[in-house]
């Protein structure tokens, strides 16, 4: 028979900790291609209903996802020491579902239940960030990483979504300073060219007659 429920409460617990490990390779015209794994934290929900009957449940689940995951970066070119970037790939990702759930009459427990599910998939993540140099080919970055599963099953069709704020450090290898950070020829485009007595800017000093 149907128990009416007098009251439910549902809490929900988004934020908790991931972490994020990237490498990639520089291509030209600030495009990299890049390879990420990504644990996105886990999401809690506890929930107590209370029935007309006298009947108490409680129930707590937890829903974790990782993904591993190949795209490409953009370098947003520019001529300040932040610098944006922006990242698009696919993702193959995993999720698992675990529930628990309590079952009490007058206080006394007359029932559990625990449950436990994986899902997985391939689907788009794109990524949004700054970085900034500290010191030589160390930066410090902050980055906003979206994914966008849907889990897809005979008795199942949901969005699964998740998204991340991550924040670290990134070494680039090779020599950064040399690498153009902005469009154009102009003298800072990370390019090397000798200098001589009759040079403009030292013509005027170098005692040397110059044409």
């Amino acid at each position: 028979d149907e128990v009416d429920i007098e009251d439910e409460r549902t809490e929900v617990t988004e934020n908790d900790f991931g972490f994020q490990i990237s490498g990639g390779w520089a291509l030209q015209n600030n495009f990299s291609v890049e390879l990420t794994y990504a644990d996105f934290g886990e999401v809690e929900i506890e929930r107590e209903r209370f029935y007309s009957s006298g009947l108490y449940s409680a129930s707590a689940g937890t829903a974790s996802t990782t993904g591993f995951g190949i795209g490409g970066r953009f370098d947003v070119p520019t001529n300040s020491e932040v610098q944006m970037y922006a990242k698009l790939g696919v993702m193959n990702w995993e999720s698992e579902l675990a529930s628990s759930e309590f079952d009490y009459v007058d206080d006394v427990l007359v029932g559990t239940d625990h449950d436990t599910q994986t899902y997985d998939g391939t689907d788009l993540y794109a990524g949004l960030g700054v970085k900034y140099p500290i010191i030589d080919n160390l930066f410090i970055y902050g980055e906003f990483l979206y994914l966008a599963a849907e889990i897809s099953e005979e008795d199942i069709s949901l969005d699964n979504e998740v998204y991340g704020f991550f924040g670290g450090v990134t070494y680039m290898f090779g020599d950064v300073s040399r690498r153009p950070s902005h469009g154009g020829t102009g003298a800072n485009d990370g390019r090397s060219r000798d200098v001589t007595a009759c040079d403009p800017k030292y013509k005027d000093i170098s005692g040397l007659a110059c044409e």
